[in-house]
């Protein structure tokens, strides 16, 4: 398949979004909502969009698309499919994305002894992924939490999950951070906002080196699991207590 003109796939307020074809190639929309899938083999094939999430706290926001099937469904089922052949270009796939109501998820992350943890990371995961096997596909439901210990995730959808809080550990640090002043257990600053320059995920690890050459690791498995119900309204005031993180 030769490579296809950029279609008029989707209004300009959906630039970002991410689309696939499941199990194969991914493109993102432009600034236009164009997007371009291309080098693909003769077969039928279904795209899917999925919004693009940062890292974060959300904004407050009634509404948030879903990953949409063409030609706007979020049910597999009824995706219509679409015939490549040899040498055949397909300029026309305008998808609708599907918008329902968000709500957020806050609360606060402390120690043990009841003291807030800063920059601990806050997690939404499907609790039954078999219900919603595409809800979450493209989109990070995370966040870090502020000086105070709070945190606030947005853009959720009515649900069931489990929330993950996990605190930050040191395992070492960079030269800026060992010249300054020394940081106690629960008020290491750290990550996107204080400026995370690399991060890996594996094995349930999440290690992060900042601008200062510091090195912290989130580790699943020292994680506190709560689960949360989101049931057509905002979850508020959740106090999850976690491990002391080691500095």
């Amino acid at each position: 398949m030769r490579k296809a003109p950029l279609p008029p796939a989707l209004p300009p307020d959906v630039a970002g979004a991410d689309f696939l074809i499941p199990g194969g190639q991914a493109a993102q929309s432009n600034d236009l909502g164009e997007f371009r899938l291309f080098g693909l083999p003769s077969g039928e094939y279904v795209v899917l969009a999925t919004p693009t999430y940062a890292f974060g706290s959300q904004a407050p926001s009634t509404s948030t698309r879903i990953a949409t099937f063409y030609p706007g469904t979020s049910d597999p089922v009824a995706a219509q499919r679409i015939s490549v052949g040899p040498g055949q270009t397909m300029g026309d796939i305008a998808i609708t994305m599907i918008e329902v109501p968000a709500f957020q998820v806050s609360g606060v992350v402390l120690t043990e002894a009841g003291r807030p943890v800063v920059n601990a990371m806050v997690r939404l995961e499907v609790q039954d992924a078999g219900a919603q096997p595409f809800q979450m596909m493209g989109r990070w439901h995370q966040s870090r939490t502020d000086t105070s210990g709070r945190f606030t995730i947005g853009g959720i959808t009515g649900g069931t999950y489990t929330l993950i809080a996990v605190a930050p550990v040191v395992t070492s640090r960079g030269a800026a951070a060992a010249g300054g002043s020394a940081q106690s257990a629960g008020t290491f600053s750290f990550g996107i906002s204080a400026g995370s320059v690399g991060g890996t995920i594996g094995g349930g690890v999440m290690t992060e080196t900042g601008s200062d050459g510091t090195t912290v690791h989130y580790a699943d498995d020292t994680g506190t699991r709560v689960p949360v119900a989101v049931n057509d309204a905002n979850v508020r005031g959740l106090e999850i207590v976690v491990r002391s993180p080691a500095c």
